[in-house]
């Protein structure tokens, strides 16, 4: 049944609230099975390039994406926590220590729960 009233010298037809409700609820359906379909996306951190300066890389910002190679130097330490995941892209590395920039260092221990997880980039 529709609701009739008067706006502005007009006769107006409009939707009851019964069937407000209902079609709320239908676009709340649709909203949910699009949101359970779509493939869940995975916030990532992106890095590369010179690590001058102690650095942590710590779970919440896993997977690391080494989008350029990265050097560890100026005597500075990248410290990759248990669990953390980096993903190289495709002849990417990480050196730790350059003649010309000076000694890095790398500490990167895992554990049998949450080991450390370089792999190659799926991006690509």
């Amino acid at each position: 049944m529709r609701d009739r009233r008067r706006v502005n010298g007009e006769t107006r037809e409009g939707r009851t609230r019964h069937e407000t409700q209902s079609v709320h609820r239908s676009i709340g359906l649709v909203v949910g099975i699009v949101v359970l379909m779509c493939p869940r996306v995975q916030a990532q951190t992106r890095v590369g390039g010179l690590i001058c300066g102690d650095t942590i890389w710590g779970l919440a910002g896993s997977p690391y994406v080494v989008d350029t190679s990265i050097l560890v130097a100026c005597d500075s330490t990248l410290t990759i926590e248990p669990g953390v995941e980096l993903r190289f892209e495709p002849g990417l590395g990480l050196t730790v220590g350059h003649v010309t920039f000076g000694r890095g260092t790398l500490v990167a221990q895992g554990s049998a729960g949450a080991p450390t997880n370089p792999a190659r980039s799926s991006s690509t």
